[in-house]
């Protein structure tokens, strides 16, 4: 990335649904700095290097890039820390029906990845872990008679050689995990069998790991909320209580719409979110500031009149405080200013992008009509109600609701959704 110095830059600085990297620092702004601050001291002063912390906020508020920037934010950390990310939406796009067993494997995938000594040492272990998996139930299968249940037992011998194959031959874990599916059924059920004893594995590989880098790990496990099947992972907390069992620390991206009714038995919620109005309508400054540095940040300082101020104000009124749809309001009212030949975006180039939105969005609210005016009165759900989950889990992937917290979660329409809604509301009540 360059900062802005003409229209056409401008549009390439304001790509949508790019997280920040730690090489794009000059454009970074901490959008929850006294959170993330307090978060990362915590991380650096605690003496369990076990902890998890699940990281509840709306799609696309910017949690992916201050995930991504936590040694930014705090550059003591990375002289404890090294950090392996877990990109949820990258690594599993080609699964369907998410086991936690998949993200267990990516974890040691990228823990080892690159270190030809701990690929060896964890190939070895996994061998002998194989060899002990198939020599129990080969003795289980002499002392049975039933000849169903020594065809189900005969099916689970030999289960763990996909995976041991997959990590000896050192190749990218979305096609050699991820795209074969053998390889996949038969890791899944080999981690059934053998839970206790492949996280001894792992937090020995972990062990290894921090005495020869000496440093401890911090595992991020993000982009989760962006998949339809994560409610699954998240409701069915036997397997989610399972990353527990990992000795590192864990940060785990968390769907907004699971976050207050999930039955988390283990670790600590941060919940994070900018907003232009507290739930009361009162005006919040310091959250506006924020969001015209991220737009200003991405621009050169002598050519800030790229984006006239009256478009700057309209883009932020119409984000509603996401980050991605800040950043999709700019890159759209660029390309619209290229178009009529202007080198810079005033109110109509904004104007136009925020009716490009709304139709983007428009069968969305159509489909979700009563529950949208639902919450507009109470600003909140049922979440004894599963079909009130899945429609919010619907509502907020698609950014049609965004949420928001002041002590409790609240939810308000996406503001460039609001005309669409009250049209269909004179058309079809």
């Amino acid at each position: 990335m360059t900062k802005a110095t003409n229209i056409e830059e401008v549009y390439n600085a304001f790509m949508p649904e790019y997280a920040l990297q730690t090489s794009d620092n000059d454009f970074f702004v901490p959008l929850f700095n006294d959170s993330l601050k307090k978060f990362t001291t915590d991380m650096i002063l605690t003496p369990d290097k076990n902890k998890t912390y699940f990281m509840v906020g709306q799609s696309g508020n910017g949690k992916s890039t201050s995930l991504n920037m936590l040694g930014t934010i705090n550059p003591k950390l990375n002289d404890k820390y090294d950090f392996f990310y877990i990109k949820g939406r990258e690594a599993f796009k080609y699964i369907e029906g998410i086991d936690v067993a998949d993200i267990v494997f990516n974890i040691s995938y990228e823990i080892i990845n690159g270190d030809d000594e701990l690929i060896k040492l964890f190939a070895e272990k996994l061998e002998k872990l194989e060899k002990k998996h198939n020599k129990k139930l080969e003795e289980k299968l002499e002392k049975i008679n039933s000849s169903q249940e020594k065809v189900s037992i005969k099916a689970n011998i030999g289960i763990g050689a996909n995976i041991l194959s997959f990590i000896k031959a050192k190749i990218d874990f979305s096609s050699g995990y991820s795209l074969k599916d053998e390889v996949r059924k038969s890791a899944i059920e080999f981690f059934k069998f053998n839970k206790s004893d492949l996280f001894a594995l792992i937090n020995e590989i972990i062990l290894e790991y921090k005495l020869k880098h000496n440093k401890d790990i911090i595992i991020i496990i993000d982009d989760l909320e962006k998949r339809d099947d994560v409610n699954t992972l998240f409701l069915k907390t036997a397997q989610l209580d399972l990353f527990n069992f990992i000795n590192a620390i864990k940060i785990i991206s968390t769907p907004v719409h699971l976050s207050r009714n999930t039955n988390i038995k283990f670790g600590e919620k941060k919940e994070l979110a900018l907003k232009l109005k507290d739930k009361e309508g009162n005006e919040c400054e310091d959250d506006r500031e924020i969001l015209k540095k991220v737009i200003n940040k991405r621009i050169n300082n002598d050519n800030y009149d790229l984006i006239r101020e009256d478009a700057i104000e309209e883009i932020i009124n119409k984000s509603g405080a996401n980050m991605n749809q800040l950043i999709s309001l700019v890159h759209k009212s660029a390309l619209n200013a290229i178009n009529n030949d202007s080198d810079f975006i005033n109110i109509e180039d904004v104007d136009n992008a925020v009716y490009e939105i709304r139709q983007a969005r428009s069968s969305f609210v159509l489909n979700q009509i009563s529950f949208l005016n639902d919450i507009a009165k109470k600003r909140s759900i049922d979440f004894s109600d599963y079909e009130n989950i899945k429609k919010l889990q619907t509502a907020t992937q698609n950014e049609i609701l965004f949420s928001y917290f002041n002590g409790d979660t609240w939810y308000d329409l996406n503001p460039i959704c609001q005309k669409s809604l009250d049209s269909y509301n004179k058309t079809y009540t």
